[in-house]
């Protein structure tokens, strides 16, 4: 009796486990243009893409291949990017990349100035910082990392981290361009915590 008590306790806390799991994979957003999908159905990042939701800091590897049923902390990223990325077609090995239509020119944070050419940074949206430049959006990071230093009176900057924190804001922006930055940062700084 005892026994089949324990096992039944194993078993309800496991089907807990992968029910939570499987409500955090709801909430994982992938930047689709940073996966190329495979003839067998598999996917690869194309660049380091950090991944939120999890409730721990995960990366998935430039270079690295999603394949369809496999898991990676209890979730199938090939099923979930095939959800999330309908539209990406299948890239065929050797045969000459299709030119995708033109990106839309970056907007100069000039454009979010007001008269006298501040631009107000706490309520920047994740939308206008991923219109950016490269270099401008490289260059607020650096001013929201500066800023969120100086309220916790730290005087070093750690360069190679910050760097990191830059690339996982642009990454968060993109995929959630209705948030403020401010709100990204504070996401990704409690995820960090974790």
């Amino acid at each position: 009796m005892r026994h089949r008590f324990t096992i039944s306790i194993v078993a309800i806390a496991l089907s807990a486990t992968c029910l939570n799991t499987a409500a955090q994979a709801q909430s994982i957003a992938l930047p689709c243009d940073d996966f190329i999908k495979n003839p067998d159905g598999s996917w690869t990042a194309q660049r380091d893409v950090p991944v939120y939701g999890l409730g721990r800091k995960l990366t998935l590897r430039q270079g690295g291949t999603l394949a369809p049923g496999a898991a990676i902390l209890s979730v199938d990223f090939a099923a979930l990017l095939e959800q999330q990325c309908p539209s990406i077609p299948v890239t065929v090995p050797g045969s000459e990349p299709e030119l995708a239509p033109a990106a839309a020119p970056a907007v100069k944070l000039s454009k979010y100035a007001d008269a006298n050419g501040n631009v107000d940074v706490q309520k920047l949206t994740c939308g206008q910082f991923s219109d950016t430049s490269q270099g401008e959006a490289d260059f607020l990071g650096a001013l929201y990392i500066g800023w969120y230093n100086g309220l916790a009176k730290k005087n070093a900057i750690n360069l190679t981290r910050a760097r990191d924190v830059i690339r996982d804001l642009v990454v968060y922006c993109k995929a959630n361009k209705d948030k403020r930055v401010t709100q990204a940062i504070d996401f990704i700084r409690k995820e960090e915590r974790r």
